[in-house]
């Protein structure tokens, strides 16, 4: 068990994540990556796997990160920001296996 699986299971109704849109309690973020993770474990990604990311800064790209990080797998972080022409070039360059999205 990790570090924050056991704060989890210890303060499950403390905040974890306040942001401009609302917040999350441990329960809730520990809940909605253990979702992700096991989604990425179903699709046959784990260790040594690389996960993009590309979400808008908010607590699903918290959850979405969280959950690679329990499947085993890498993150690697693309910036909505970035212009298209530069997510295709990292697209192309990277050995990523899926990406998440919002």
């Amino acid at each position: 068990m990790t570090r924050f699986q056991t704060w989890a299971y210890a303060t499950p109704d403390h905040k974890a994540l306040l942001s401009k849109g609302g917040s999350m309690t441990y329960r809730e973020l520990n809940e909605a990556s253990n979702r992700i993770a096991h989604f990425l474990l179903g699709q046959k990604i784990g260790r040594d796997d690389i996960v993009a990311v590309c979400i808008q800064p908010s607590p699903d790209r918290i959850c979405a990160i969280f959950g690679i990080l329990k499947a085993g797998a890498a993150y690697l972080p693309i910036s909505t920001t970035y212009p298209k022409s530069r997510i295709d070039q990292i697209k192309k360059s990277s050995l990523f296996k899926c990406i998440i999205t919002d």
